[in-house]
């Protein structure tokens, strides 16, 4: 159980060219810092929702809602593409943290392209 009380054991941090991205507790706090500004925006509980688990409805149920009403794959959110680059960032950031090294998640998206994976993806990427 999550709580203001709690330590945070879920933490995602990325940096990019426009700024950074910071959330704490999969949903609980949501903090975006742009390179362009002194200001910063902090979400906290964004939809009430407190903790992963209380996502699913609303993630599983709007991809449901979606299939049900024939929506195009193309056109359904949080694509297969939209998870490829979702786990090209995360493969990144693990290969780096056992490397020690930058890694490029465009060379990841490339690999996975390889592999068979959505060369227009990796293309996208670029």
């Amino acid at each position: 159980m999550h709580g203001p009380d709690r330590h945070s054991i879920e933490r995602t941090e990325v940096g990019g060219t426009k700024g950074r991205v910071v959330i704490d507790n999969s949903t609980v706090d949501f903090h975006w810092f742009p390179h362009d500004s002194k200001e910063s925006t902090h979400v906290h509980n964004v939809g009430g929702l407190t903790s992963f688990g209380e996502t699913f409805g609303t993630r599983l149920g709007r991809w449901l809602e979606q299939l049900a009403s024939g929506t195009k794959p193309a056109s359904i959110e949080g694509s297969g593409d939209d998870g490829l680059r979702a786990h090209a960032v995360v493969e990144s950031a693990i290969r780096s943290h056992e490397t020690g090294t930058v890694v490029v998640v465009a060379d990841i998206l490339a690999e996975a392209a390889s592999k068979g994976g959505v060369p227009e993806v990796v293309e996208a990427a670029r």
